[in-house]
C-alpha cells in the first residue's frame, strides 16, 4: 500500500506504514531496493542508547495497559493519554 497523504480539517492525519513497503519515486536509484523496514533498523535499532530507550519504554508501558498502537498525537503527548485512558489523571 503506497503512502497517501490524508487531511482532515486541515491536518495532516498520521498513517502506520508496513515496514515492507518501499519508497516511491525512486526507480533505478540506491533506495529502489530498500524498504520503510530498512530504515526503521537502520535509524532506531540502537534500543539502549538514550535515543531511542524513552521510545521504546513508552511502547512497553502502552503494550502493557492496553493502548492503542498508533495515535494522532504527537509521540510528546502519549504518556499523558495513556494515563488518562486508564483513569489515572
Amino acid at each position: 500500500m503506497a503512502y497517501k497523504i490524508l487531511i482532515v480539517n486541515d491536518v495532516v492525519q498520521t498513517q502506520p506504514l508496513a515496514a515492507s513497503e518501499r519508497f516511491v519515486g525512486v526507480a533505478g536509484g540506491p533506495l529502489a531496493s530498500s524498504t520503510v523496514g530498512d530504515y526503521w533498523q537502520w535509524g532506531s535499532s540502537d534500543i539502549v542508547g538514550n535515543t531511542e530507550r524513552g521510545a521504546l519504554a513508552e511502547f512497553i508501558v502502552a503494550k502493557a495497559i492496553g493502548c492503542p498502537a498508533q495515535t494522532d498525537l504527537p509521540p510528546v503527548f502519549v504518556p499523558l493519554v495513556m494515563l488518562v485512558l486508564q483513569g489515572l489523571e
